[in-house]
């Protein structure tokens, strides 16, 4: 297939420089929809591709793993992605320009900037890029009632269990994908079988507690009632475990690839004198998550 041409343009459009978009993009919160959305408005004017930038820069803990966040960046109109392991905190403003403009040739480069009009995370590489006959476009940052969104408000927000705020902030539930493992199998002799993950290496876990969600298995997607905890009513292990009761189906999942998305919180994990107590409260669970799901 050949590459479309514009009638002004004398080369393939995706042979031609592109857009650059830069930023770590955990999270994708609605700060980064923005910043690509207008990265995106200019490569049109330009008729040019978008590349997005993507730092990955060994966070202990990260709100999406890197395939999350290209998936993300796909969907929002960009053509091409480049990784770079790079830390802004210890490398040079000059050695990030020059990583880039190597690696992306870009004609023009767009940024978030602060609410101050000062470059943000990158204070510095602007003026390197412009050294190098790249120009910069900064776009202001999407701000709320508490400041500027950003990826350290989300991870606040999920790390507390305020699902209401994850989703305020990134227009989404809080996802997390695994495969599920063997449990006890307790709760199924109490009438309420769960879907076991282990939770992700590096990820940002919500606080404990018990969620509504809605469980994605082989494109079905499913309401669910969820405890992220470590079952003080049953086990003394103090192992955290994440536990998804898919509602109004039986089905078993052993070893597949699940995503749970958590849409809100309903309260905290307690532990109960007995399971008759325990399985009450789930009967009351499942019965917030339909309202809160509906």
């Amino acid at each position: 297939m050949r590459a479309p041409r514009h009638p002004s343009l004398g080369e393939p459009l995706a042979a031609r420089e592109p857009v650059v978009v830069l930023g770590e993009f955990d999270g994708f919160h609605l700060g980064h929809r923005h910043l690509v959305q207008a990265a995106a408005r200019v490569a049109r004017l330009g008729e040019r591709p978008l590349t997005a930038v993507v730092f990955d820069v060994g966070r202990d803990r990260v709100l999406h793993e890197l395939s999350d966040r290209t998936h993300a960046l796909l969907r929002h109109g960009v053509s091409q992605i480049r990784v770079l392991q790079l830390s802004l905190e210890s490398a040079t403003a000059a050695e990030v320009a020059d990583t880039i403009t190597t690696a992306c040739r870009p004609a023009l480069i767009v940024m978030a900037c602060a609410p101050d009009g000062t470059a943000g995370d990158y204070p510095d590489v602007r003026t390197e890029f412009r050294a190098r006959g790249v120009d910069v476009v900064e776009v202001d940052r999407v701000v709320d009632h508490a400041g500027p969104i950003t990826a350290e408000r989300v991870r606040t927000a999920v790390g507390t269990g305020d699902i209401d705020a994850v989703v305020e902030l990134t227009g989404e539930p809080y996802p997390i994908t695994g495969i599920v493992q063997r449990g006890q199998q307790l709760g199924r002799t109490i009438g309420y079988p769960t879907a076991n993950l282990d939770p992700p290496a590096g990820r940002v876990i919500p606080a404990k507690g018990v969620y509504a969600a809605r469980v994605r298995h082989d494109g079905t997607v499913y309401d669910a009632a969820v405890n992220v905890g470590v079952r003080p009513t049953v086990d003394a292990s103090d192992v955290l475990v994440i536990e998804a009761h898919l509602l109004d189906v039986d089905i078993e999942l052993y070893d597949e690839r699940i995503t749970v998305s958590l849409t809100h919180r309903v309260r905290d994990e307690h532990r109960f004198e007995s399971l008759d107590a325990l399985t009450d409260q789930l009967a009351r669970d499942v019965a917030t998550v339909r309202r809160l799901n509906a």
